[in-house]
């Protein structure tokens, strides 16, 4: 019991983001309208979405589903600001079922979207609370979007790429994929992370263009766990990848308070 063990929280579905529905944006309008989705109860959407156009973009709006949204973050090409990457998260403790509207100040020539289920991130007031944005645009076959900075280790993280060609993109080794589309001259890539703790979310394609990153760190649940066998004290609140002096081995997470279960495992202490 003198070691400090380094214990992952590995989630398990219901936990677990989950793609709602992507699609192609509205090349006729500046409204492009998604396919209808029913979020449960007291869940954040996050939706990001990623076009170009002839002209410069400025602010973007959505609405949709009965939720409070806000700008996560925004991008733009540095050179002529023609290509946006936008990043929403929408809460609601009561949604209804539906689409949402998202609209970008002109037109677009091509582009995608893409609208994910995060219940882990949300909180009643402001599903942005606590966050940390950070966003890149370059060009080339592949990039990185590190965090300069990080609120702790129990954080989701999600990371998004657009890029100008139809082409599918290779995520991170340490990310999870949610999301790679085309279509016509835009991609657009997602990505999560709840377990690994890389702080530096990359992607990758096979042709040299040009490209926008967000990654975003939501706010997360705190979960706890209670000791077993001769420990057998009360429990024990850990955070992911926070070094605690616990006992050995993995036990299946309890559903405290209303937080879903998982699997609690140990990586690694001292000498390992």
């Amino acid at each position: 019991m003198g070691d400090s063990c380094r214990w992952e929280h590995i989630l398990v579905a219901g936990s677990v983001p989950t793609l709602l529905t992507s699609g192609v944006v509205n090349t006729a309008s500046a409204v492009t309208t998604t396919a209808s989705v029913t979020p449960p109860a007291g869940s954040c959407l996050i939706v990001a979405v990623y076009a170009h156009a002839a002209g410069v973009f400025g602010a973007s709006a959505i609405s949709g589903c009965s939720m409070t949204w806000v700008e996560l973050g925004t991008i733009k090409d540095a050179a002529v600001g023609n290509e946006i990457l936008t990043v929403f998260a929408g809460y609601a403790a009561a949604p209804t079922a539906g689409t949402i509207a998202i609209t970008l100040s002109q037109t677009p020539a091509g582009g995608r979207y893409v609208v994910i289920q995060s219940k882990e991130a949300a909180t009643a007031s402001n599903p942005a609370t606590s966050n940390i944005v950070t966003s890149r645009a370059a060009s080339g076959t592949a990039g990185t979007n590190p965090f300069t900075t990080f609120i702790d280790g129990a954080q989701l993280l999600f990371s998004f790429w657009g890029h100008r060609i139809n082409e599918v993109a290779s995520p991170d080794a340490e990310w999870s994929e949610l999301s790679d589309a085309g279509t016509t001259t835009a991609a657009l890539e997602a990505q999560y992370d709840a377990c690994s703790g890389d702080l530096n979310p990359s992607a990758s394609w096979a042709t040299t263009s040009s490209w926008l990153a967000v990654a975003v760190e939501m706010k997360k649940s705190v979960y706890a766990m209670k000791s077993f066998g001769s420990a057998g004290a009360a429990g024990i609140e850990v955070h992911k990848n926070t070094p605690e002096v616990i006992f050995e081995g993995d036990e299946e997470g309890p559903t405290v308070a209303g937080k879903p279960s998982g699997m609690w495992a140990i990586l690694g202490g001292p000498g390992t």
